[in-house]
């Protein structure tokens, strides 16, 4: 890729005009790199992330000790065929598809385009694009669904990214886009109340988390008193199951 810094260039986003500083390719007003300038960065980078990518569930497998299969088939085995379901922050689709694999309708949602472009080809390779809805959104966006437009939404390691009020806010908008005796079903990293788990957890994670960053450059910090949050929006909690090091909670709540 050659950048001539003796060249003016037209930003085809915010329509500047810029000569580059030396080798960079953003825009120097709104900071974004042109496809129609630098096609050989946009490709290049776009390869790039789409390589990371690959290796989220990898390393995600990794931080939950290889179980994060089993988990999402247990958390899905209340969904019916034919119901409607919102996956919250879906990834690259690895608890979306096992909802559609029972015949529900699923609209993935999540805020990062790379992701969703690999949830959407996998949904091609495994027939399932008749079940399923890719949509880039945020939770802020929430507020943009039906009310009482679904019979489950789920989300898997989704909640533990969220900031505190982002999850409340997300929380209240779920209790009000589920049908009533509508399901909520998450799979998620949560904190123990035991100080002696919290610091073993503590000791045991750092080395996975680790690892996981250099594979991924993503982690997760774990949620603190879920059931209470979830509680807290409306919803009753049916049934919460943690494992052996109280680190990973799968909670089933319902809007009554």
């Amino acid at each position: 890729m050659t950048i001539h810094s003796n060249i003016q260039y037209k930003c085809e986003f915010c329509g500047t005009y810029f000569v580059p500083i030396s080798e960079s390719p953003y825009c120097l007003k709104c900071g974004r790199v042109s496809q129609e300038v630098y096609p050989e960065f946009v490709e290049e980078t776009l390869r790039s992330a789409l390589f990371n990518l690959s290796r989220y569930d990898w390393g995600i497998r990794l931080l939950t000790f290889g179980k994060l299969d089993k988990i999402y088939e247990r958390l899905v085995s209340p969904i019916k065929n034919g119901q409607r379901v919102l996956d919250i922050g879906c990834g690259t689709g690895a608890l979306t598809f096992k909802a559609a694999q029972k015949g529900s309708i699923v609209k993935g949602i999540d805020i990062n385009p790379q992701m969703l472009e690999i949830a959407q080809k996998k949904a091609a390779q495994a027939g399932l694009t008749q079940y399923v809805e890719l949509v880039e959104m945020g939770v802020a966006e929430l507020g943009s669904e039906a009310p009482a437009n679904y019979d489950v939404v789920m989300s898997g390691l989704c909640f533990s990214e969220l900031a505190e009020d982002e999850l409340a806010y997300t929380l209240k908008e779920v209790k009000r886009v589920l049908k009533p005796g509508g399901l909520l079903l998450v799979a998620d990293e949560t904190r123990s109340g035991s100080i002696l788990m919290t610091v073993l957890n503590w000791v045991l994670r750092l080395p996975l988390v680790i690892i996981t960053y250099l594979i991924t450059q993503t982690t997760t910090n774990a949620v603190k008193d879920l059931p209470d949050k979830v509680k807290r929006a409306g919803l009753s909690v049916d049934s919460i199951l943690l494992n052996t090091m109280q680190n990973f909670i799968e909670l089933v709540a319902k809007r009554s």
